[in-house]
């Protein structure tokens, strides 16, 4: 039976992560935002992967694949909150869709219009997000997860209907978690079990 990512001791989670076939950023960061708690021992593990594998080849190898790892080890720590000279930068993967690239999205994605709104705005709770949703979106927008975790991690946007209707500034909008947001954005059932369904 699998565990819970909370049972898994460090050494288990090291043991998973290196039976990846390949241990690239984009595994890395899903592990990161799988097991937080051991995130300084992953980014570190996957350090030590990047390296040649014996001391006789340490001063032929690529010198860009220790730059590569080092990178890696600063954003993947930015994604889980550790102390880093490189903060991620919240981008926006919205900001310059037309209303047409917004439903193209949407479509990909295979979600409502209203669902992806919610992550838009930043209504839905980011720690309740699988990784495997902010995977898809940064793969669909052509962005990296910290980016898209820092954007999400920002407080709620207030709607352009909002702000101009508004006669008085609005309230703080209410955030709710992921499977609220699904329980609550006019998807269909396969739309639903799909989200529900995706790798946390």
């Amino acid at each position: 039976m699998t565990q819970n990512a909370s049972d898994l001791t460090e050494d288990e989670v090291l043991r998973e992560f290196s039976a990846e076939p390949l241990h690239d950023k984009r595994v890395l960061e899903h592990y990161v935002l799988r097991y937080p708690e051991h995130a300084a021992a992953l980014v570190d593990f996957a350090l030590e992967l990047s390296l040649p594998d014996s001391d006789d080849t340490m001063v032929d190898g690529d010198p860009s694949r220790i730059d590569k790892a080092w990178q890696r080890f600063k954003r993947a720590t930015a994604s889980a909150g550790e102390p880093s000279n490189v903060q991620a930068i919240p981008v926006d993967p919205f900001g310059n869709l037309s209303p047409k690239e917004f439903n193209d999205l949407a479509g990909r994605l295979q979600v409502s219009r209203f669902f992806l709104s919610q992550s838009r705005d930043r209504t839905i709770d980011a720690s309740t997000m699988p990784s495997e949703w902010l995977e898809r979106l940064a793969t669909e927008t052509g962005n990296d997860v910290t980016s898209i975790l820092a954007y999400q991690r920002q407080p709620p946007a207030v709607g352009m209907s909002q702000q101009f209707k508004a006669s008085q500034k609005p309230a703080a909008t209410r955030v709710q978690s992921f499977e609220d947001a699904i329980e609550s954005s006019d998807l269909n059932e396969e739309q639903r079990r799909a989200l529900r369904g995706l790798r946390k």
